[in-house]
Protein backbone atom coordinates (compact mmCIF):
# COMPACT_ATOMS: atom_id res chain seq x y z
CA UNK A 1 0.00 0.00 0.00
CA UNK A 2 1.56 2.76 -0.94
CA UNK A 3 1.78 6.42 1.12
CA UNK A 4 -0.73 8.38 -0.56
CA UNK A 5 -3.28 5.01 0.07
CA UNK A 6 -2.38 4.79 3.89
CA UNK A 7 -3.46 8.83 4.46
CA UNK A 8 -6.87 8.40 2.45
CA UNK A 9 -7.27 5.53 4.92
CA UNK A 10 -6.49 7.61 7.60
CA UNK A 11 -8.41 10.33 6.26
CA UNK A 12 -11.75 8.58 5.38
CA UNK A 13 -11.61 7.20 9.26
CA UNK A 14 -11.00 10.50 10.80
CA UNK A 15 -13.93 12.03 8.51
CA UNK A 16 -16.16 8.95 10.50
CA UNK A 17 -15.16 9.25 13.62
CA UNK A 18 -15.89 13.23 13.52
CA UNK A 19 -19.35 13.21 11.44
CA UNK A 20 -20.48 9.92 11.79
CA UNK A 21 -20.33 9.11 15.50
CA UNK A 22 -24.12 8.41 15.78
CA UNK A 23 -24.03 6.18 12.47
CA UNK A 24 -21.01 4.08 14.38
CA UNK A 25 -23.27 3.74 17.31
CA UNK A 26 -26.29 2.64 15.49
CA UNK A 27 -27.39 -0.50 17.27
CA UNK A 28 -27.60 -4.20 16.00
CA UNK A 29 -31.02 -5.21 14.96
CA UNK A 30 -32.50 -7.66 17.33
CA UNK A 31 -32.32 -11.04 15.79
CA UNK A 32 -35.34 -13.17 16.13
CA UNK A 33 -33.79 -16.78 15.73
CA UNK A 34 -34.00 -17.60 19.28
CA UNK A 35 -37.73 -17.89 21.14
CA UNK A 36 -37.44 -14.46 23.15
CA UNK A 37 -38.89 -14.03 26.58
CA UNK A 38 -38.84 -10.70 28.14
CA UNK A 39 -35.47 -9.57 25.93
CA UNK A 40 -35.17 -5.97 26.53
CA UNK A 41 -34.76 -3.53 23.55
CA UNK A 42 -33.22 -1.06 25.49
CA UNK A 43 -29.47 -1.84 23.93
CA UNK A 44 -31.19 -1.69 20.48
CA UNK A 45 -33.01 1.77 20.68
CA UNK A 46 -32.46 5.26 19.66
CA UNK A 47 -34.38 7.53 20.81
CA UNK A 48 -35.17 11.64 20.41
CA UNK A 49 -35.95 14.25 22.69
CA UNK A 50 -38.77 16.51 20.89
CA UNK A 51 -38.77 19.19 23.50
CA UNK A 52 -41.97 20.89 21.86
CA UNK A 53 -43.73 18.19 21.23
CA UNK A 54 -44.26 19.18 17.69
CA UNK A 55 -42.03 16.90 15.50
CA UNK A 56 -44.23 14.80 13.13
CA UNK A 57 -43.58 11.37 11.65
CA UNK A 58 -42.75 12.39 8.73
CA UNK A 59 -40.27 14.80 10.59
CA UNK A 60 -38.31 12.06 12.61
CA UNK A 61 -38.03 9.49 9.88
CA UNK A 62 -36.39 11.53 7.47
CA UNK A 63 -33.08 10.68 6.43
CA UNK A 64 -32.03 14.09 7.83
CA UNK A 65 -32.13 13.53 11.42
CA UNK A 66 -30.82 10.07 11.41
CA UNK A 67 -28.07 11.70 13.46
CA UNK A 68 -30.05 13.35 15.98
CA UNK A 69 -30.84 9.88 17.64
CA UNK A 70 -28.95 8.88 20.57
CA UNK A 71 -28.54 5.37 22.00
CA UNK A 72 -29.83 4.56 25.46
CA UNK A 73 -27.06 4.64 28.01
CA UNK A 74 -28.79 2.88 30.81
CA UNK A 75 -30.99 -0.37 30.70
CA UNK A 76 -34.05 1.37 30.22
CA UNK A 77 -35.15 4.59 29.37
CA UNK A 78 -36.35 6.19 32.38
CA UNK A 79 -36.95 10.24 31.79
CA UNK A 80 -38.53 11.67 34.62
CA UNK A 81 -41.16 14.46 34.44
CA UNK A 82 -40.82 16.66 31.67
CA UNK A 83 -43.38 17.82 28.61
CA UNK A 84 -41.12 16.50 25.97
CA UNK A 85 -42.07 13.70 23.75
CA UNK A 86 -39.66 10.72 23.20
CA UNK A 87 -38.97 9.48 19.94
CA UNK A 88 -38.11 5.88 20.09
CA UNK A 89 -36.88 3.23 17.04
CA UNK A 90 -35.43 -0.19 16.65
CA UNK A 91 -34.98 -2.92 14.07
CA UNK A 92 -36.40 -6.32 14.34
CA UNK A 93 -34.31 -9.19 12.16
CA UNK A 94 -36.41 -11.93 10.79
CA UNK A 95 -33.53 -14.81 9.39
CA UNK A 96 -36.38 -17.30 8.85
CA UNK A 97 -37.87 -18.30 5.38
CA UNK A 98 -41.09 -17.33 6.94
CA UNK A 99 -42.70 -14.84 8.83
CA UNK A 100 -42.92 -14.05 12.61
CA UNK A 101 -45.36 -12.86 15.06
CA UNK A 102 -43.62 -11.05 17.76
CA UNK A 103 -44.94 -9.11 20.67
CA UNK A 104 -43.72 -6.17 22.60
CA UNK A 105 -44.22 -5.45 25.93
CA UNK A 106 -44.34 -1.86 27.52
CA UNK A 107 -44.58 -2.46 30.87
CA UNK A 108 -45.28 1.46 32.89
CA UNK A 109 -48.91 1.59 32.03
CA UNK A 110 -49.23 5.25 33.08
CA UNK A 111 -48.33 6.30 29.99
CA UNK A 112 -50.80 8.90 28.31
CA UNK A 113 -49.87 8.63 24.71
CA UNK A 114 -48.00 5.77 22.66
CA UNK A 115 -48.22 5.53 18.99
CA UNK A 116 -46.23 2.63 16.95
CA UNK A 117 -45.13 3.13 13.17
CA UNK A 118 -44.50 0.06 11.39
CA UNK A 119 -44.55 -0.92 7.47
CA UNK A 120 -47.28 -2.33 6.05
CA UNK A 121 -46.88 -5.25 3.37
CA UNK A 122 -47.70 -2.64 0.51
CA UNK A 123 -44.69 -0.51 1.85
CA UNK A 124 -46.82 2.10 3.31
CA UNK A 125 -46.56 3.15 6.77
CA UNK A 126 -49.51 2.64 9.23
CA UNK A 127 -49.77 3.99 12.65
CA UNK A 128 -51.28 2.74 15.57
CA UNK A 129 -52.11 4.69 18.97
CA UNK A 130 -52.45 3.51 22.67
CA UNK A 131 -52.10 4.81 25.85
CA UNK A 132 -53.86 4.95 28.88
CA UNK A 133 -55.99 8.58 27.78
CA UNK A 134 -57.61 6.14 25.44
CA UNK A 135 -60.67 3.74 26.02
CA UNK A 136 -59.50 0.40 27.46
CA UNK A 137 -60.85 -1.61 24.65
CA UNK A 138 -58.68 0.07 21.69
CA UNK A 139 -55.49 -1.39 22.57
CA UNK A 140 -54.47 -4.54 20.61
CA UNK A 141 -54.62 -6.61 23.15
CA UNK A 142 -56.98 -5.95 26.31
CA UNK A 143 -53.73 -5.60 29.37
CA UNK A 144 -53.16 -3.57 31.86
CA UNK A 145 -49.76 -3.17 30.56
CA UNK A 146 -49.20 -1.99 26.57
CA UNK A 147 -49.02 -4.85 24.85
CA UNK A 148 -48.21 -4.53 20.56
CA UNK A 149 -47.89 -7.23 18.07
CA UNK A 150 -45.63 -7.13 15.26
CA UNK A 151 -45.77 -9.52 12.08
CA UNK A 152 -42.07 -9.46 10.65
CA UNK A 153 -41.92 -10.31 7.23
CA UNK A 154 -39.84 -13.29 6.04
CA UNK A 155 -35.93 -12.65 5.83
CA UNK A 156 -36.12 -8.94 6.58
CA UNK A 157 -34.99 -6.47 8.69
CA UNK A 158 -38.33 -3.95 9.80
CA UNK A 159 -37.47 -0.72 11.43
CA UNK A 160 -40.35 1.14 13.81
CA UNK A 161 -40.96 3.92 15.37
CA UNK A 162 -42.65 4.71 18.45
CA UNK A 163 -43.78 7.92 20.24
CA UNK A 164 -44.06 8.57 23.87
CA UNK A 165 -45.28 11.69 25.69
CA UNK A 166 -47.35 12.23 28.95
CA UNK A 167 -47.81 14.37 31.47
CA UNK A 168 -46.35 11.96 34.28
CA UNK A 169 -43.29 10.46 34.66
CA UNK A 170 -41.66 8.67 31.30
CA UNK A 171 -40.80 5.29 31.70
CA UNK A 172 -39.74 3.44 28.36
CA UNK A 173 -39.50 -0.12 29.23
CA UNK A 174 -39.78 -2.30 26.03
CA UNK A 175 -39.39 -6.22 26.09
CA UNK A 176 -39.96 -8.44 23.38
CA UNK A 177 -41.79 -11.61 23.51
CA UNK A 178 -42.82 -14.62 21.02
CA UNK A 179 -46.54 -15.51 21.74
CA UNK A 180 -45.46 -18.60 23.97
CA UNK A 181 -43.11 -16.68 25.99
CA UNK A 182 -45.63 -14.19 26.83
CA UNK A 183 -48.40 -16.52 27.76
CA UNK A 184 -45.71 -18.04 29.95
CA UNK A 185 -44.50 -14.54 31.17
CA UNK A 186 -48.25 -13.34 31.71
CA UNK A 187 -49.05 -16.57 33.71
CA UNK A 188 -46.37 -16.09 36.35
CA UNK A 189 -47.56 -12.09 36.39
CA UNK A 190 -51.21 -13.10 37.21
CA UNK A 191 -49.31 -15.77 40.00
CA UNK A 192 -47.67 -13.39 41.70
CA UNK A 193 -49.88 -10.45 41.50
CA UNK A 194 -52.73 -12.81 42.78
CA UNK A 195 -50.25 -13.68 45.99
CA UNK A 196 -49.67 -10.26 46.64
CA UNK A 197 -53.51 -8.84 46.06
CA UNK A 198 -54.58 -12.01 48.06
CA UNK A 199 -51.86 -11.18 50.93
CA UNK A 200 -53.94 -8.07 51.13
CA UNK A 201 -57.10 -9.76 50.96
CA UNK A 202 -55.70 -11.65 53.97
CA UNK A 203 -54.92 -8.86 55.93
CA UNK A 204 -58.09 -7.06 55.69
CA UNK A 205 -60.01 -10.48 57.04
CA UNK A 206 -58.14 -10.96 59.57
CA UNK A 207 -57.96 -7.23 60.88
CA UNK A 208 -61.88 -7.17 60.31
CA UNK A 209 -62.16 -10.39 62.43
CA UNK A 210 -59.94 -8.90 64.99
CA UNK A 211 -62.01 -5.38 64.94
CA UNK A 212 -65.57 -7.16 65.21
CA UNK A 213 -63.99 -9.06 68.86
CA UNK A 214 -62.57 -6.34 70.37
CA UNK A 215 -64.96 -3.44 68.56
CA UNK A 216 -61.48 -0.87 68.71
CA UNK A 217 -62.04 2.19 66.04
CA UNK A 218 -58.15 2.42 65.19
CA UNK A 219 -59.21 -1.09 63.34
CA UNK A 220 -61.01 0.46 60.82
CA UNK A 221 -58.62 3.00 60.34
CA UNK A 222 -56.23 0.78 59.22
CA UNK A 223 -58.31 -1.24 57.39
CA UNK A 224 -59.22 2.30 55.46
CA UNK A 225 -55.25 2.99 54.72
CA UNK A 226 -54.73 -0.06 53.48
CA UNK A 227 -57.95 -0.15 51.49
CA UNK A 228 -56.82 3.57 49.88
CA UNK A 229 -53.52 1.96 49.43
CA UNK A 230 -54.14 -1.26 47.71
CA UNK A 231 -56.22 1.17 45.66
CA UNK A 232 -53.18 3.51 44.97
CA UNK A 233 -51.36 0.23 43.67
CA UNK A 234 -53.56 -1.05 41.69
CA UNK A 235 -54.14 2.30 39.68
CA UNK A 236 -50.66 2.82 38.99
CA UNK A 237 -49.95 -1.32 38.44
CA UNK A 238 -52.57 -0.51 35.47
CA UNK A 239 -55.34 -3.09 37.29
CA UNK A 240 -57.37 -0.02 38.19
CA UNK A 241 -57.55 0.97 34.92
CA UNK A 242 -58.33 -2.86 33.30
CA UNK A 243 -61.24 -3.83 35.35
CA UNK A 244 -62.62 -0.93 37.41
CA UNK A 245 -63.11 1.83 34.93
CA UNK A 246 -61.59 1.11 31.62
CA UNK A 247 -64.16 3.64 29.63
CA UNK A 248 -63.16 6.62 31.68
CA UNK A 249 -59.51 7.84 31.04
CA UNK A 250 -59.73 11.07 32.74
CA UNK A 251 -61.55 9.45 36.03
CA UNK A 252 -58.03 6.95 35.54
CA UNK A 253 -55.96 10.47 35.94
CA UNK A 254 -57.90 11.67 38.44
CA UNK A 255 -57.75 9.24 40.57
CA UNK A 256 -54.25 9.11 41.05
CA UNK A 257 -55.04 12.29 43.34
CA UNK A 258 -57.91 10.99 45.22
CA UNK A 259 -56.73 7.83 46.50
CA UNK A 260 -53.01 9.17 47.25
CA UNK A 261 -55.17 11.99 49.37
CA UNK A 262 -57.04 9.93 51.07
CA UNK A 263 -54.50 7.60 51.62
CA UNK A 264 -52.11 10.10 53.41
CA UNK A 265 -55.70 11.40 55.25
CA UNK A 266 -56.08 7.51 56.51
CA UNK A 267 -52.43 7.01 57.61
CA UNK A 268 -52.24 10.16 59.75
CA UNK A 269 -55.82 9.10 61.53
CA UNK A 270 -54.26 5.74 61.86
CA UNK A 271 -51.27 7.00 63.43
CA UNK A 272 -52.88 9.30 65.68
CA UNK A 273 -54.82 5.98 67.03
CA UNK A 274 -52.30 3.80 67.08
CA UNK A 275 -49.74 6.15 68.59
CA UNK A 276 -52.38 7.27 71.66
CA UNK A 277 -51.35 10.68 70.43
CA UNK A 278 -54.26 12.35 72.35
CA UNK A 279 -53.42 10.65 75.32
CA UNK A 280 -49.86 11.04 75.36
CA UNK A 281 -49.10 14.23 73.66
CA UNK A 282 -51.84 17.39 72.83
CA UNK A 283 -49.48 19.55 70.73
CA UNK A 284 -48.45 15.70 68.74
CA UNK A 285 -52.00 15.08 68.13
CA UNK A 286 -53.27 18.85 67.24
CA UNK A 287 -50.19 18.64 64.55
CA UNK A 288 -51.56 15.80 63.37
CA UNK A 289 -55.06 17.10 63.14
CA UNK A 290 -53.96 19.76 60.94
CA UNK A 291 -52.28 18.21 58.83
CA UNK A 292 -54.87 15.91 58.40
CA UNK A 293 -57.45 18.64 57.29
CA UNK A 294 -54.93 19.95 55.47
CA UNK A 295 -54.56 17.21 53.16
CA UNK A 296 -58.61 16.72 53.15
CA UNK A 297 -59.13 20.49 51.60
CA UNK A 298 -56.86 19.14 48.72
CA UNK A 299 -58.82 16.38 47.46
CA UNK A 300 -60.59 19.14 44.98
CA UNK A 301 -57.72 19.80 43.69
CA UNK A 302 -57.91 16.46 41.72
CA UNK A 303 -60.65 17.79 39.64
CA UNK A 304 -59.73 21.37 40.04
CA UNK A 305 -55.85 21.64 38.98
CA UNK A 306 -54.16 19.74 35.81
CA UNK A 307 -52.50 16.59 35.93
CA UNK A 308 -49.21 18.24 36.13
CA UNK A 309 -49.17 20.22 38.71
CA UNK A 310 -51.62 17.47 40.81
CA UNK A 311 -48.91 15.46 40.55
CA UNK A 312 -46.96 18.12 41.73
CA UNK A 313 -49.05 18.70 44.93
CA UNK A 314 -49.29 15.00 45.61
CA UNK A 315 -45.75 14.78 46.04
CA UNK A 316 -45.77 17.59 48.35
CA UNK A 317 -48.22 16.39 49.86
CA UNK A 318 -46.88 12.94 50.07
CA UNK A 319 -43.55 14.42 51.30
CA UNK A 320 -45.02 16.25 54.14
CA UNK A 321 -46.69 12.73 55.42
CA UNK A 322 -43.55 11.20 55.24
CA UNK A 323 -41.84 13.54 57.52
CA UNK A 324 -44.70 14.02 59.86
CA UNK A 325 -45.74 10.67 60.26
CA UNK A 326 -41.57 9.79 60.61
CA UNK A 327 -41.14 12.05 63.39
CA UNK A 328 -44.39 11.05 65.62
CA UNK A 329 -43.32 7.48 65.58
CA UNK A 330 -40.00 8.54 66.02
CA UNK A 331 -40.97 10.27 68.99
CA UNK A 332 -42.89 7.40 70.16
CA UNK A 333 -40.42 4.68 69.57
CA UNK A 334 -38.19 7.27 72.01
CA UNK A 335 -40.32 7.24 75.01
CA UNK A 336 -40.64 3.55 75.07
CA UNK A 337 -43.85 2.38 73.33
CA UNK A 338 -43.49 -1.05 71.70
CA UNK A 339 -46.39 -0.68 68.91
CA UNK A 340 -44.34 2.32 67.65
CA UNK A 341 -41.17 0.04 67.00
CA UNK A 342 -43.37 -1.59 64.16
CA UNK A 343 -44.79 1.43 63.49
CA UNK A 344 -41.44 2.90 62.18
CA UNK A 345 -39.73 -0.24 60.62
CA UNK A 346 -43.01 -0.73 58.42
CA UNK A 347 -42.81 3.37 57.51
CA UNK A 348 -38.94 2.73 56.55
CA UNK A 349 -40.24 -0.40 54.57
CA UNK A 350 -42.47 2.09 52.94
CA UNK A 351 -40.28 5.10 52.45
CA UNK A 352 -37.82 3.13 51.27
CA UNK A 353 -40.12 1.19 48.50
CA UNK A 354 -41.69 4.85 47.32
CA UNK A 355 -38.25 5.83 47.00
CA UNK A 356 -37.09 3.70 44.69
CA UNK A 357 -40.48 4.01 42.56
CA UNK A 358 -39.31 7.86 42.61
CA UNK A 359 -35.85 7.20 41.76
CA UNK A 360 -36.78 5.15 38.47
CA UNK A 361 -39.45 7.20 37.75
CA UNK A 362 -36.56 10.05 37.86
CA UNK A 363 -34.51 8.31 35.89
CA UNK A 364 -31.65 7.85 38.70
CA UNK A 365 -32.71 4.09 39.08
CA UNK A 366 -33.21 1.81 35.91
CA UNK A 367 -36.41 0.37 34.84
CA UNK A 368 -36.84 -2.73 36.45
CA UNK A 369 -39.00 -5.27 37.92
CA UNK A 370 -37.58 -4.44 41.22
CA UNK A 371 -38.02 -0.79 40.85
CA UNK A 372 -40.98 -0.96 38.90
CA UNK A 373 -42.75 -2.74 41.93
CA UNK A 374 -40.86 -1.28 44.71
CA UNK A 375 -44.13 0.50 46.09
CA UNK A 376 -45.88 -2.89 46.47
CA UNK A 377 -42.72 -4.61 47.76
CA UNK A 378 -42.78 -1.53 50.19
CA UNK A 379 -46.45 -1.62 50.89
CA UNK A 380 -46.58 -5.59 51.45
CA UNK A 381 -43.44 -5.57 54.15
CA UNK A 382 -45.06 -1.95 55.77
CA UNK A 383 -48.66 -3.61 55.78
CA UNK A 384 -47.50 -6.70 58.01
CA UNK A 385 -45.28 -4.55 60.04
CA UNK A 386 -48.58 -2.83 60.56
CA UNK A 387 -50.79 -5.29 61.58
CA UNK A 388 -47.84 -6.42 64.16
CA UNK A 389 -47.87 -3.15 65.37
CA UNK A 390 -51.93 -3.44 65.89
CA UNK A 391 -51.05 -6.88 67.33
CA UNK A 392 -49.12 -5.15 69.48
CA UNK A 393 -51.69 -2.67 70.82
CA UNK A 394 -54.06 -5.42 71.21
CA UNK A 395 -52.32 -7.66 73.65
CA UNK A 396 -51.10 -4.52 75.41
CA UNK A 397 -54.92 -3.70 75.86
CA UNK A 398 -55.66 -6.80 76.60
CA UNK A 399 -53.21 -6.87 79.11
CA UNK A 400 -53.94 -3.17 80.54
CA UNK A 401 -58.19 -4.28 80.81
CA UNK A 402 -56.78 -7.39 82.85
CA UNK A 403 -54.41 -6.00 85.03
CA UNK A 404 -54.26 -3.67 87.57
CA UNK A 405 -52.14 -0.45 86.78
CA UNK A 406 -51.11 0.23 90.23
CA UNK A 407 -49.69 -3.04 91.43
CA UNK A 408 -49.29 -4.91 88.17
CA UNK A 409 -51.45 -7.98 89.57
CA UNK A 410 -54.34 -9.15 88.19
CA UNK A 411 -57.58 -7.00 88.61
CA UNK A 412 -61.40 -8.66 90.08
CA UNK A 413 -62.38 -8.47 86.16
CA UNK A 414 -59.74 -11.30 85.72
CA UNK A 415 -60.17 -12.65 88.79
CA UNK A 416 -63.86 -13.82 88.23
CA UNK A 417 -63.13 -15.13 85.25
CA UNK A 418 -59.82 -17.18 86.27
CA UNK A 419 -62.18 -18.08 89.66
CA UNK A 420 -64.48 -19.97 87.25
CA UNK A 421 -62.13 -21.27 85.22
CA UNK A 422 -60.48 -22.95 88.42
CA UNK A 423 -63.31 -23.78 89.99
CA UNK A 424 -64.98 -26.02 86.80
CA UNK A 425 -61.12 -27.80 86.06
CA UNK A 426 -61.17 -28.60 89.96
CA UNK A 427 -65.00 -30.21 89.55
CA UNK A 428 -64.31 -32.00 86.76
CA UNK A 429 -61.09 -33.72 87.57
CA UNK A 430 -61.94 -34.04 91.00
CA UNK A 431 -58.68 -31.51 92.61
CA UNK A 432 -58.44 -29.26 95.53
CA UNK A 433 -58.79 -25.59 94.87
CA UNK A 434 -57.95 -22.85 97.82
CA UNK A 435 -58.74 -19.34 98.18
CA UNK A 436 -56.94 -16.67 100.41
CA UNK A 437 -58.42 -13.11 100.73
CA UNK A 438 -55.95 -10.25 101.99
CA UNK A 439 -56.72 -7.28 103.66
CA UNK A 440 -54.32 -4.65 104.94
CA UNK A 441 -54.67 -4.10 108.43
CA UNK A 442 -55.52 -0.20 109.34
CA UNK A 443 -55.18 0.79 105.89
CA UNK A 444 -57.93 3.88 105.95
CA UNK A 445 -55.19 5.22 108.97
CA UNK A 446 -52.16 4.74 107.12
CA UNK A 447 -53.42 7.02 104.00
CA UNK A 448 -55.31 9.38 106.74
CA UNK A 449 -51.82 9.89 108.37
CA UNK A 450 -49.40 9.77 105.85
CA UNK A 451 -51.72 10.30 102.20
CA UNK A 452 -52.82 8.22 99.53
CA UNK A 453 -49.53 8.61 97.51
CA UNK A 454 -47.82 6.75 100.72
CA UNK A 455 -50.76 4.25 100.72
CA UNK A 456 -50.18 3.64 96.82
CA UNK A 457 -46.72 2.75 97.74
CA UNK A 458 -47.77 0.12 100.28
CA UNK A 459 -50.02 -1.29 97.56
CA UNK A 460 -47.43 -1.50 95.12
CA UNK A 461 -44.68 -3.16 97.35
CA UNK A 462 -47.97 -5.57 98.82
CA UNK A 463 -48.35 -6.47 94.96
CA UNK A 464 -44.74 -6.88 93.99
CA UNK A 465 -44.23 -9.44 97.12
CA UNK A 466 -47.52 -11.54 96.24
CA UNK A 467 -46.14 -11.46 92.27
CA UNK A 468 -42.72 -12.61 93.53
CA UNK A 469 -43.70 -15.04 96.08
CA UNK A 470 -46.38 -16.91 94.65
CA UNK A 471 -45.12 -19.54 92.23
CA UNK A 472 -47.89 -21.08 89.76
CA UNK A 473 -49.88 -22.06 88.81
CA UNK A 474 -51.01 -19.95 91.77
CA UNK A 475 -52.40 -16.64 91.18
CA UNK A 476 -52.42 -13.28 92.85
CA UNK A 477 -54.88 -11.01 92.20
CA UNK A 478 -56.28 -7.07 93.74
CA UNK A 479 -59.31 -7.85 94.79
CA UNK A 480 -59.99 -3.91 95.43
CA UNK A 481 -58.87 -1.55 97.18
CA UNK A 482 -56.85 -2.07 100.01
CA UNK A 483 -57.90 -6.34 99.46
CA UNK A 484 -55.52 -8.76 97.65
CA UNK A 485 -56.94 -12.32 96.48
CA UNK A 486 -55.21 -15.73 95.74
CA UNK A 487 -56.11 -19.18 93.81
CA UNK A 488 -54.27 -22.09 95.04
CA UNK A 489 -55.36 -24.99 92.41
CA UNK A 490 -54.68 -27.91 93.56
CA UNK A 491 -54.06 -27.27 97.17
CA UNK A 492 -56.00 -28.43 100.33
CA UNK A 493 -56.75 -26.33 103.06
CA UNK A 494 -53.53 -27.72 105.31
CA UNK A 495 -51.01 -26.06 102.34
CA UNK A 496 -52.97 -23.37 101.16
CA UNK A 497 -53.00 -22.42 105.44
CA UNK A 498 -49.01 -22.95 105.29
CA UNK A 499 -48.90 -20.63 101.96
CA UNK A 500 -51.46 -17.73 103.76
CA UNK A 501 -48.98 -18.17 107.03
CA UNK A 502 -45.77 -17.42 104.74
CA UNK A 503 -47.17 -14.26 102.84
CA UNK A 504 -48.38 -12.98 106.20
CA UNK A 505 -44.58 -13.17 107.53
CA UNK A 506 -43.21 -11.87 104.64
CA UNK A 507 -45.69 -8.53 104.20
CA UNK A 508 -44.72 -8.14 108.00
CA UNK A 509 -40.92 -8.30 107.66
CA UNK A 510 -41.09 -6.31 104.51
CA UNK A 511 -42.06 -2.92 106.61
CA UNK A 512 -40.29 -1.65 109.55
CA UNK A 513 -41.52 -1.30 112.56
CA UNK A 514 -42.11 2.36 112.09
CA UNK A 515 -44.46 1.69 109.48
CA UNK A 516 -46.18 -1.34 110.94
CA UNK A 517 -48.00 -3.10 107.96
CA UNK A 518 -49.52 -6.32 108.32
CA UNK A 519 -52.10 -8.09 106.62
CA UNK A 520 -55.14 -10.18 107.81
CA UNK A 521 -55.97 -13.55 105.75
CA UNK A 522 -59.24 -15.34 104.77
CA UNK A 523 -58.98 -18.92 103.61
CA UNK A 524 -61.65 -20.87 102.19
CA UNK A 525 -60.85 -24.29 100.49
CA UNK A 526 -62.97 -27.02 98.42
CA UNK A 527 -62.83 -30.04 98.25
CA UNK A 528 -63.50 -32.54 95.44
CA UNK A 529 -65.96 -34.10 97.49
CA UNK A 530 -67.47 -31.20 98.30
CA UNK A 531 -70.41 -30.26 96.71
CA UNK A 532 -70.11 -26.45 96.93
CA UNK A 533 -70.29 -23.51 94.51
CA UNK A 534 -67.93 -20.32 93.36
CA UNK A 535 -70.51 -17.91 95.77
CA UNK A 536 -69.87 -20.37 98.87
CA UNK A 537 -66.10 -20.22 98.50
CA UNK A 538 -65.91 -16.49 98.11
CA UNK A 539 -68.55 -16.32 101.13
CA UNK A 540 -66.37 -18.87 102.90
CA UNK A 541 -63.54 -16.55 102.21
CA UNK A 542 -65.01 -13.64 102.90
CA UNK A 543 -66.53 -15.04 106.60
CA UNK A 544 -63.10 -15.97 107.89
CA UNK A 545 -61.53 -12.85 106.88
CA UNK A 546 -63.31 -10.86 109.12
CA UNK A 547 -62.95 -13.18 111.88
CA UNK A 548 -59.28 -12.85 110.76
CA UNK A 549 -60.26 -9.12 111.94
CA UNK A 550 -61.94 -9.73 114.89
CA UNK A 551 -59.10 -11.72 116.35
CA UNK A 552 -57.19 -8.89 116.13
CA UNK A 553 -55.74 -9.15 112.70
CA UNK A 554 -51.93 -9.86 111.62
CA UNK A 555 -53.32 -13.85 111.33
CA UNK A 556 -54.58 -16.47 109.29
CA UNK A 557 -57.93 -17.69 109.79
CA UNK A 558 -58.98 -20.96 107.73
CA UNK A 559 -62.88 -21.39 107.41
CA UNK A 560 -65.02 -23.46 108.24
CA UNK A 561 -62.82 -24.09 111.44
CA UNK A 562 -62.83 -19.96 111.29
CA UNK A 563 -59.80 -20.60 113.83
CA UNK A 564 -56.52 -18.19 113.97
CA UNK A 565 -53.27 -20.32 112.26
Amino acid sequence: MTATSVWRVWAFFIAGMIGGVPVLAAPEPVSLRLELRGYSLAPYIEFLQDRTGALTFAQVSAESMRREYRRLDTTAGGFGFNQSAWWVRFSLHNPNPRSVTYLVRQDYPLIDQIALWEKTPAGQWRERRSGDQLPFWQRDIEHRDFLFVFEVPADSVATYYMRFASKGPINIGLFLYSPESLIQTLSVDQLLNGLFYGAYLVLIAYNLCIFFVVRDRVFLYYLAYLFFTVMNLAIHSGFAFQFLWPDNPDWGNRSVGVFAVLAMVSVLQFARSVLALRRHSAALDRLSRLAMVSFACALPAAWLLPYPQLIALIALLASATAVIVLWLVSLRVLSGDTSAIYFLLAWVALLVGIGCYLMKSFGLLPHNFFTQHSTQIGCLIEMVLLSLALGSRFRVFRIESRTDSLTQLFNRRQFNELLQSEFNRATRFNQPLALLLLDIDHFKQLNDQFGHAEGDKVLKRIGGILSHSVRKPALSFRFGGEEFAVILPRTNATDAAAVAERLRRRIAKEFDQYERITISVGLAALLPTDSGSIEGLLDAADTALYEAKAHGRNCVVCSPALQAV
